[in-house]
């Protein structure tokens, strides 16, 4: 897998990063890529960090860069990304191969740290040397790149951070079978305990579906509702944070 990691792209009324990162998926999609999907990661909310709303980063999840390469996927994402940013935001790119010379702990640690400290450019473009990326700021201030390569390492790790892109999830009405989930790309639904559902299940959804990374796959976790009706257990925080902030991600 290859991970495409970007963050600071917004500023106050405009598209968010997770919005940018599944266009940004759609385009490389269209020069060939073979992409898998998009997925958020939240990062330290912490008064001493600048961000904009809620300092989440999204990494893209690609099987195959395409005809043009790993450098062709770079070239297109840099020149994508510094062309949608907002003006006055801290853009930055973050690539890792997972088959080409990733050193995974280095980056999932560092993916870590950025979840409970208030880390520095200069120690993100340490470890980012160190663990076998890419990684670039594309304009401001610099600082974009912390969590860029947070949003690598987190990804590469398979077990952080929520789908925003994946198969036809976005097209799911409030309802849905546990059979409809996992044709629209999910790869299974599970109780509390870790246990499948029955594919005759009906899900509230609410239409929003946002399955979490869970040892590399897309597990939608639900909990039993109303007798024979289950919820996604992840609407709860969502209701939560749209109340607070209007964030829809």
């Amino acid at each position: 897998m290859i991970f495409i990691g970007i963050d600071d792209t917004d500023m106050l009324g405009s598209p968010g990063t997770g919005r940018l990162a599944r266009d940004l998926a759609e385009e490389l999609a269209k020069s060939g890529a073979a992409v898998w999907a998009v997925t958020r990661h939240q990062l330290l909310v912490d008064s001493r960090i600048p961000f904009t709303s809620h300092n989440s980063s999204a990494s893209i999840h690609i099987v195959n860069a395409g005809p043009a390469g790993l450098d062709g996927a770079w070239e297109r994402a840099a020149r994508f990304v510094s062309e949608r940013a907002a003006p006055g935001s801290d853009p930055a790119l973050c690539l890792g191969d997972a088959e080409n010379g990733l050193r995974l702990p280095l980056l999932e640690v560092f993916g870590r740290r950025a979840q409970t400290e208030v880390l520095d450019r200069r120690t993100a473009e340490t470890i980012g040397a160190r663990s076998g990326v890419r990684l670039a700021s594309l304009g401001g201030s610099g600082d974009g790149v912390i969590g860029a390569l947070a949003a690598v390492g987190l990804a590469a790790n398979g077990n952080d951070g929520r789908f925003l892109q994946l198969g036809d999830i976005r097209s799911i009405g409030n309802t849905a079978t546990v059979k409809e989930l996992l044709k629209a790309g999910i790869d299974a639904v599970w109780d509390l305990r870790g246990k499948n559902l029955a594919d005759s299940r009906m899900i509230m959804t609410d239409g929003w579906v946002r399955p979490e990374l869970i040892n590399h796959n897309a597990i939608l976790v639900v909990e039993e509702k109303d007798g024979n009706v289950w919820e996604a257990r992840n609407l709860v925080e969502r209701r939560r944070r749209k109340s607070r902030t209007g964030d829809n991600a």
